[in-house]
């Protein structure tokens, strides 16, 4: 198959440097162009990428290169490539720092191998070495560049299965066929790709449906009933490990200070009613921060009964609500929800939730961004000012909660916007994160999410599904939402 035209749900990302990538779609782009030290198969199983993994000991990784890897410009992938890109992502100015805090040492102890020295056991380390944060990126090319790596004016130099082409600013970034990878169990079957920036729903649909764009990550919702009468393709669903909240979104929110005005939020929300008005039906009720296929799936049955008991005590109750925000003391607040401009869902969530919020005694007053800004407020409050709460959508990219609690409740944790602090919930962490039993690890974590829901700072509404559309000239299309830390466009064209 010669070339595919696919869209960026969230948009043109600020950057495509693997630790710093700002979106899911921008994860999932890197994840094609930059081999990883691990991968994921489709199940979303941790499986070897450029590197087989040796835990020596409970503190002592090695990494040993399984492949004679070459980057784009036929320079052989070395371990000196792998101490440089590790480094990179363990700066003190990446996403990923917080990944590295056990992190000790990392140094290249033999021509094909690396090892990673920590301070501690670190249980969601390896995980997180596939997709972007395992990514290596050529030593050489990566100085010369600097700062400007990743832009469209610095670029990439990787080993993955694709290229990256060209990075044409505010239209699309072009990818071609890597005709050289290494790796011959995951060659491209396609030899281009266009990758587009459209978050406009009505104009993805158009562009979907007239086969204008073959299809997409991050398919909007509320563009099913129109695509399901489409006739140059078909809707698919997938699992996933995000979900839509409503989160506060900084600390001098009257929400960061009122425990009963939180609690209220919880009982405005009919989440099963939204799941089907707004979803259609493709996501499933929710109402705790972290998604059930966050889990190890072996830890999976163990979770039931805490998600069932924190459902429980968040039942859509508007007279409840309406009480809680008397006892508040904070009827006739004027709150400010950011929203992402051009994306219906988010649209028609924060309309329902101005609407519930009115029949409690609140004002919801919208605050809509465009895509490069609202992802920036994900990770900056500059960006977020005096917001009171965000309407976003997020989750793990792997199988293991530890690795998003230590980003959203650890009191210096880039997603932590509202400031929790709970001196109980970073000692429970520090256990569990150096336990690599999983029973007794699950075991921490649950209690660690029952302090931080206790707060109630995330409203949790929709465990979505993965929405894709697919043209019917395709076929081996990954459908959930392990696309972000797996080379998934080398299965397009693979069959039907």
């Amino acid at each position: 198959m010669k070339s595919i035209t696919w869209n960026m749900g969230s948009g043109e990302p600020a950057t495509l440097d693997p630790p710093n990538v700002p979106t899911y779609s921008a994860m999932a782009v890197v994840s094609n162009l930059c081999d990883s030290l691990m991968s994921v198969d489709e199940t979303g199983t941790v499986v070897p990428g450029l590197a087989n993994v040796t835990q020596e000991t409970p503190t002592r990784l090695v990494f040993t290169l399984r492949g004679q890897a070459t980057f784009w410009d036929g320079t052989p992938l070395t371990t000196d490539d792998v101490v440089y890109s590790l480094q990179h992502a363990a700066a003190p100015t990446s996403f990923l720092a917080p990944t590295f805090a056990k992190v000790t040492n990392i140094a290249a102890i033999s021509n094909t191998q690396v090892a990673l020295d920590f301070s501690a056991p670190d249980a969601a380390f390896l995980p997180t070495m596939a997709g972007p944060g395992g990514a290596v990126i050529e030593r050489a090319f990566g100085e010369k560049a600097g700062a400007a790596i990743g832009t469209p004016s610095g670029g990439l130099m990787c080993s993955g299965p694709f290229k990256l082409d060209k990075w044409n600013a505010g239209t699309d970034i072009r990818l071609v066929k890597n005709e050289a990878y290494w790796d011959k169990e995951r060659q491209a079957h396609v030899s281009s790709v266009r990758l587009t920036f459209v978050t406009d729903t009505s104009a993805l649909t158009q562009a979907l449906t007239t086969g204008e764009i073959d299809g997409g990550w991050e398919i909007p919702a509320t563009a099913i009933p129109a695509l399901k009468s489409a006739t140059t393709g078909s809707i698919f669903y997938g699992e996933t490990t995000s979900v839509w909240s409503l989160r506060v979104a900084n600390p001098s929110s009257p929400l960061a200070k009122n425990a009963d005005l939180r609690q209220a939020l919880q009982h405005m929300i009919d989440r099963t009613a939204i799941s089907e008005a707004v979803f259609h039906g493709a996501a499933r009720p929710w109402s705790t921060a972290i998604s059930p296929n966050s889990w190890p799936v072996a830890a999976r049955d163990a979770t039931n009964t805490d998600y069932k008991k924190i459902a429980g005590q968040r039942t859509y109750d508007l007279e409840l609500a309406r009480k809680l925000v008397d006892k508040s003391g904070a009827k006739g607040t004027t709150l400010e929800l950011i929203v992402a401009s051009g994306d219906d869902t988010a649209s028609q969530l924060a309309q329902l939730v101005q609407a519930q919020m009115a029949k409690v005694g609140l004002t919801v007053k919208l605050r809509a961004l465009q895509p490069i800004q609202y992802a920036q407020a994900m990770y900056d409050p500059a960006v977020r000012g005096s917001s009171d709460l965000m309407l976003s959508i997020g989750g793990d990219v792997v199988q293991e909660p530890l690795t998003s609690i230590r980003y959203y409740f650890l009191p210096d944790g880039l997603y932590n916007w509202d400031g929790f602090n709970d001196p109980e919930v970073a000692t429970l962490y520090g256990q569990a994160i150096t336990e690599l039993d999983l029973s007794k690890r699950t075991s921490l974590t649950l209690q660690i999410q029952a302090l931080f829901e206790a707060r109630a700072a995330t409203v949790a509404i929709v465990n979505p599904y993965q929405v894709n559309f697919v043209n019917k000239r395709l076929g081996g299309v990954i459908t959930s939402s392990v696309v972000a830390t797996m080379p998934s466009l080398t299965y397009i064209g693979a069959g039907k």
